[in-house]
Parts: C-alpha cells; structure tokens; sequence
C-alpha cells in the first residue's frame, strides 16, 4: 500500500544503502576463476558477449538513458538519468527530479517575491525555510571534503543566493557525479564538492557501476575476484550464478540467464528502507533485470525491479536509450569544463608568444629570440608550445 506522504527519491534512500560492484567477467580481476572442465574458455565471458561484440563494445565511449522510477510505498513517480562513460577514466552522472509539494513551491515563490516585509505570516514562512537551508548547509559540510579554496566557494555560493532569498537549490535533489574513485555532488548545478572517503561514496560509487552497461572493456581496469556460485531459478528461469568480491569488501551475487546469457539478477545484503527511512535491520536486496532491447548493435535492459527482503521497493522503467562513440560534456564536472576552457586559453596564448619567438629567429636576432624562448618555459612550462620552445633553446646553445 502506498501510504508515504512525503516524495520518496531512489538517489536518496539507495546512496548509503546498495554496494553494488561490476558485471563479472574473468578479466575483471587479478585472479581468474579456471572455466569447469569441459566448459569453453570464455565461459566468464558469455555475459559480456550477450549485451554486445567486443568489436562494437570498443567504439562505444558513453551511454545515457532516461527511465522513470515508481515506488511501492509512495505515490510520486520521479525522472532519473543516468550517464555513464569508461575512458580516458570512468565518469558517471545521475540527476533525479523528485516532484516538490504544492505547498513548497508557494512558499519558495512567495519569499522571493516579498523582500523585507512585517507581515507575521510570511516571516514565520521564511524562518521554517531558513531552518531546512541551514541543516542543508551544515549537513553538506559534514559530508563534503571542502578544503579552502572549495569552502569559500560554497560560502560564496550560498550567501549570494541567500541574499537573492533564491531558495530553490537548497531544496535541489542532487546531481551525483562518480568519476574515478571519488564522488562528487552538484550544488546549484555548478559547484562540484567531493563527498567524504568512506563508505557512503563508495556505495554510490557501486550502485551506479551496477546500473551500466556491461563491458569487458573498462573492467580491466578494476581488481574485482569472480568465481561461479550455485546455479539458481530466477523467475522461472535457469541462471549461472557468479561471486564477486571487490577490492573494498564488496560482496554480490550476479544471475545470469543460461539461454540468453543476459544478466537477470543482483542480489546483496543491505539496511532495510522501511517506509523510505533506513533501519539497522539487515534484508537482502534483489534486483531483476529483464525487457532487454537491441539498438546500435547493444542490448540493454529496459526494466529494473528492486526488491528488498522480497517485498517490492521500486521500479525502473527506460524511456529512452543514447550511445555514444565520443564523451558528451555534460559528463565533465562545470568546473571541470571551466578548467579545460583555460588551458586551451593558456595554450593558445603561448602558441602566440611562440610564434614570436620564431619571428626573432626569423630575422637574425638570436637574443630576442632566446629571451622569448626562456619566457615561454618559465610561464607556460606544461604546454606543447613550451614543449617545442625547449627544443630550440637546446638547438640554441649547441
């Protein structure tokens, strides 16, 4: 029975709950499992194979699908992307919309509207607002690695729109950005902040590795050991049963369909999110995989069912499926894009002087140019202009 008043967010009940790991495959880790006598050598392999060739697999560079998320114990239906990406290193983006109150959205329109005012009503409005801002602050500090220069970023951030009476990100459902090991969430869609080492972002690390695509390729990368469990039934059908162990302690349990080789099933143990709350009890959490679809030589499953202590919690339902042969940008964190905006700025400017350098040289004048050279080196020493700069300085002195 759908009976929780509040909107309930996958994102935010599921970030401290599921270690999910990779889709197992011999070549994700150090230690390979030896295949049964009599079975293939790619016996591990047979899964990766079923989603798609390795030929195919290799040209492909991200993936993004859009799904909706229904929950058995409350009523709001919610959108979530997921973007994902394995080279040059691995990049993964969720962003959830979880529908705000009526009620809210009054609130947060009538305080920004009202400026300074007496009225009682809307003062007692603004004081339960600054409340929730303020445990929203203090509870991001807490969970973020800010270093200074990050603090004053986020102090910035929050005054200016504080004093704008601009509310509204405070009340954002966060966009959680995995990229390497670390974990980065959104505020304001612009200011990345790290979550803290621990076991809170390397289960959302996890969870959003068990939502990608399986592929042989990026595995490699990552020292997960895999040896074959128990053959099971999963909803009426036959699965090989796989055992992953990562590096972190992670334990899951893969179920893959022996007639189609597709991934049926993950299952782990994880807190219980009775009524959208987490508890202490420990249950297991399945996750059924099925309605999967062929698109650009690729399959993908198009509806996830997440069960926890067999009662059904949520449903994944995949509105839409996009590969990708090149990395999108919105998979590069907005400052990171900042960042590359001004070394291609850098490298342009020393290209500049380089080609200066290169006039003097041009016309004789050894000096000058030597001058520009050394110039080049000491301001620009990480660009290709400074590259080729060291170069003439050593064709110089000779």
């Amino acid at each position: 029975m759908k009976s929780r008043r509040l909107p309930l967010g996958i994102v935010a009940v599921l970030i401290g709950l599921l270690a999910s790991g990779l889709r197992p495959t011999a070549e994700a880790g150090q230690k390979k499992t030896t295949p049964p006598r009599g079975e293939k050598k790619d016996f591990f392999i047979l899964p990766i194979d079923a989603v798609g060739r390795p030929e195919r697999l290799k040209k492909l560079k991200a993936v993004r699908f859009n799904a909706k998320v229904s929950f058995a114990i409350a009523t709001n239906v919610n959108d979530i992307t997921i973007m994902w990406c394995w080279e040059p290193k691995i990049r993964i983006r969720c962003e959830e919309i979880v529908p705000r109150k009526d009620d809210l959205e009054k609130a947060l329109d009538l305080l920004q509207r009202s400026g300074k005012t007496e009225d009682a009503n809307v003062r007692r409005v603004q004081e339960a607002v600054r409340e929730v801002v303020d445990k929203v602050i203090a509870q991001t500090k807490e969970a973020c690695r800010l270093d200074a220069r990050l603090a004053r970023q986020y102090y910035d951030e929050t005054r200016l729109l504080l004093g704008k009476r601009d509310y509204r990100p405070f009340f954002d459902d966060p966009i959680l950005i995995v990229e390497g090991n670390e974990v980065f969430t959104l505020f304001h869609k612009r200011l990345s902040l790290p979550l803290k080492e621990g076991k809170q972002a390397t289960q959302t690390r996890n969870l959003f590795f068990a939502l990608s695509v399986s592929n042989v390729i990026p595995l490699k990368q990552h020292k997960f050991q895999i040896e074959d469990g128990k053959e099971e039934m999963v909803k009426g059908r036959e699965c090989r049963q796989f055992k992953v162990q990562g590096i972190q302690g992670v334990k899951l349990a893969f179920f893959f369909d022996k007639q189609t080789n597709l991934l049926a099933k993950i299952a782990h143990e994880g807190r219980d999110p009775a009524g959208g709350v987490l508890t202490k009890k420990e249950v297991l959490w399945e996750h059924f995989f099925s309605d999967y679809r062929e698109a650009e030589g690729i399959k993908q499953w198009w509806k996830l069912e997440i069960q926890t202590g067999g009662r059904p919690f949520a449903t994944f339902e995949v509105r839409d499926v996009q590969y990708f042969d090149e990395m999108p940008p919105e998979l590069r964190r907005p400052d990171e894009n900042v960042a590359a905006k001004e070394a291609a700025a850098t490298e342009t400017k020393a290209a500049e002087f380089l080609a200066k350098a290169k006039q003097a040289l041009e016309a004789k004048n050894v000096s000058l140019a030597r001058v520009r050279l050394q110039n080049i080196v000491a301001e620009y020493g990480n660009t290709q202009a400074a590259k080729e700069a060291r170069t003439l300085l050593k064709s110089l002195s000779k």
